[in-house]
């Protein structure tokens, strides 16, 4: 087995650094949230869901980003819970459909 490819090396690092930061990221805005579901107030199963998605250009920032229980995180993959208001360290509002 021959040596890695700088280029491996390079992505595997980037990739390490990229997870690092989301770590940090992810705790923060746990803590503000104070681990409880912004739409439901749950405490139970607790994700961090990103306002903007990382597709959609959302950055992993803790104004982009907020506590959801895996239910209401669901509800908001499946278009029937929608969030309302300007960042998620601000006043949000949360409308569920049928």
């Amino acid at each position: 087995m021959g040596k890695p490819v700088p280029q491996l090396i390079e992505r595997r690092e980037a990739l390490r650094k990229k997870q690092a930061n989301w770590q940090k990221v992810r705790k923060v805005v746990l803590e503000r949230d104070r681990y409880i579901c912004r739409a439901c107030g749950s405490m139970k199963f607790i994700d961090v869901h990103h306002k903007k998605l990382r597709s959609a250009g959302g950055k992993d920032t803790s104004d982009n980003l907020l506590a959801l229980c895996r239910y209401c995180h669901a509800l908001v993959h499946s278009y029937r819970l929608f969030i309302h208001g300007g960042s998620a360290d601000g006043t949000l509002k949360f409308e569920v459909t049928d």
